[in-house]
């Protein structure tokens, strides 16, 4: 049974700062997120990102789901959980990486839903905040869809997003879900791409393989957070351009999409679909073989802005 609440939350022009948490306070049940809006009512908008809160913090209000936030309207979440709304006087704790990053139109309001291919268990004790990524977010209508226990996995998967360095005049790929081991591939079911800002034309841009490669940018790796039911660490990294070396780019691309010049939201959002019984088949995810990667580049020049990456896997 799924069950959903939405509310306004709002904070402090400030980096960090959680607008609303989804809080799961029951003693030993776990609930698991299926799907995730945030949408900024009013401009400039910004950039916001979803993070595991493991300190609760103290609110300015808390909306508390009854059956009528049950979609068959019989019966009230086992776990109950509360949506915690800001302007926080005491911030949550949240966890170091971000799952899923988020854009908002800087010049009008606007934002969306993230339908989850693999929902995002959230354990007892917990929570899953959308949270700040930079200074200027208006206040914003957030919605969490959930279902109570721990989603049923065929395998290990997780999230990580990360900011995108800005192209030089010479680059082409911006970023990529890099893997390191030598024996285990990657199969990935989730890729979004997306700008931070408006930019003078419209692009396109590619999903393509890659290999090698030299950066001087410091990824973000997979930590424990990142699992889907914050279990274990994983083994893909995003590393985020700043490439002194390109790394071989194998042809044809994979995907193709367009990024419009007139809005900070466009990009792409490419999922594999979860079969209600079967979960995500592994033969159609993308697969990212052993000291590989899996890139985004763009195929016009000139486009420098900085990007926002993330990617869902299965190990």
């Amino acid at each position: 049974m799924r069950h959903a609440v939405s509310g306004r939350g709002t904070c402090a022009a400030t980096t960090a700062h959680a607008i609303a948490t989804l809080w799961n306070p029951h003693a030993s049940q776990a609930i698991s997120v299926t799907a995730i809006g945030a949408i900024a009512n009013a401009v400039p908008g910004g950039l916001t990102s979803y993070k595991r809160v493991s300190t609760r913090g103290t609110p300015a209000s808390t909306v508390t789901p009854d059956a009528d936030n049950s979609y068959n309207r019989k019966a009230v979440s086992d776990a109950a959980p509360v949506l915690d709304l800001g302007a926080y006087s005491v911030q949550p704790t949240t966890d170091g990486n971000s799952l899923i990053r988020t854009p908002h139109q800087v010049n009008a309001a606007g934002g969306g839903i993230d339908y989850l291919p693999v929902p995002i268990t959230i354990p007892a004790g917990t929570g899953l905040a959308v949270n700040t990524t930079t200074a200027a977010v208006t206040p914003m209508d957030v919605f969490f869809e959930w279902e109570d226990g721990a989603g049923d996995y065929q395998g290990d998967a997780f999230y990580l997003s990360s900011q995108v360095d800005a192209l030089g005049a010479a680059e082409a790929v911006w970023t990529q879900l890099q893997n390191p081991s030598t024996t285990r591939p990657l199969y990935v079911f989730y890729i979004r791409f997306a700008g931070r800002s408006t930019e003078a034309v419209g692009y396109g841009c590619e999903i393509v393989r890659v290999s090698g490669g030299t950066t001087g940018s410091v990824g973000n790796t997979c930590a424990i957070e990142c699992h889907v039911a914050r279990r274990y660490a994983g083994l893909g990294a995003i590393v985020p351009g700043g490439y002194t070396v390109e790394p071989t780019v194998e042809t044809p691309p994979l995907l193709k999409f367009r990024m419009s010049g007139r809005s900070a939201q466009s990009g792409l959002i490419w999922t594999v679909p979860m079969d209600d019984e079967n979960g995500i088949d592994l033969d159609d995810c993308i697969v990212v073989p052993p000291l590989t990667g899996l890139g985004i580049k763009r195929d016009a020049a000139g486009v420098t802005t900085t990007k926002e990456a993330s990617f869902g896997w299965f190990e």
